[in-house]
């Protein structure tokens, strides 16, 4: 089979939908991003972590000669912030209609854990993780540290702490790790670790999230320094658990976080609403098949009137 040809940096065919979302097409029917003239974007991803007003409805321009064409494009958000952004996290506008639709995306997150207001998001996205991941974790009492897109976590089973104090002990075997999920973070990745729920007699406990912008190098380091101390617990089947304490562990992610550097130049992506989130806010979920073309994927609309939940 021949190779198909590389884009050549030509956009041959764009359309406007009926919502005023701009999709651009290569040679070869591939979506694609022209690199030669600004395009009005709108965010659907929240990145404030990395910023803090971005977040999904915030409006910006794309940067002409910076993308790749099909993954990632600088764009420089109306707030001022230039960053290099993967493109599945924005969409192009026409830009007479860029306000209204970002009027509607600030509209449709209201109350949620993307909601613009970062105390409103916050209070939400607490009550969230409570929802959806109280039954498998207990993260009422976690310890939260530091800053970045990655996680730290340490996580316990409350009978090994309940088990050390009867012994007098102040370590209990706590298993460290990190993850680099942009939307849940360590409460995902812990739950992903209970294959099978009915497995495990108890929920584990976190005890602490250290945020970070490199979470692998801050494992490696803590893994290190425990080891060194003679604390890796040999009889674990898995190599990231040691005894210690939860104080220990924030004590070392505050001294070892610092030498972690921001990265630089990296396209970044964040959180975005899934599914399951949409429709439990009443959304539609519509296929749709865009003009002139062979691509088809999926539209998520707003509830008509009185056909919202009640």
């Amino acid at each position: 089979m021949a190779k198909k040809n590389k884009f050549d940096g030509m956009v041959v065919k764009r359309d406007v939908d009926d919502e005023g979302f701009v999709h651009a097409y290569d040679n070869n029917d591939r979506a694609c991003w022209g690199g030669d003239q600004p395009e009005r974007v709108v965010l659907t991803q929240d990145l404030r972590k990395y910023a803090p007003d971005l977040y999904i409805g915030q409006l910006g321009w794309t940067v002409p000669s910076t993308t790749d064409s099909y993954k990632w494009i600088d764009v420089v958000f109306d707030n001022g912030v230039r960053l290099p952004i993967l493109v599945y996290g924005i969409e192009r506008v026409i830009p007479e209609r860029a306000v209204a639709i970002a009027t509607d995306m600030l509209k449709e997150n209201r109350n949620t854990r993307f909601d613009a207001d970062p105390v409103v998001a916050a209070r939400c996205f607490r009550e969230w993780i409570k929802k959806e991941y109280a039954a498998w974790v207990d993260a009422d009492h976690t310890v939260e540290l530091g800053n970045g897109d990655e996680e730290v976590y340490a996580f316990t089973f409350p009978s090994l702490q309940e088990l050390a104090g009867l012994k007098g002990a102040t370590h209990y075997p706590v298993k460290i790790g990190y993850t680099a999920d942009k939307d849940v973070g360590a409460v995902q990745r812990i739950r992903s670790l209970m294959i099978e729920a009915a497995a495990f007699p108890e929920r584990p406990a976190l005890l602490l999230v250290c945020r970070t912008w490199d979470g692998r190098a801050l494992e490696v380091s803590i893994h290190a320094e425990l080891r060194r101390r003679d604390r890796r617990l040999a009889t674990a089947p898995g190599i990231e658990w040691f005894m210690t304490n939860e104080r220990e562990v924030a004590e070392l992610c505050q001294q070892l976080g610092p030498d972690v550097p921001k990265p630089s130049g990296k396209p970044l992506s964040g959180a975005s609403p899934g599914l399951s989130d949409l429709v439990a806010a009443g959304a539609q979920v519509e296929s749709v098949q865009y003009p002139n073309s062979a691509c088809v994927g999926i539209r998520i609309t707003e509830p008509k009137p009185n056909e919202g939940t009640h």
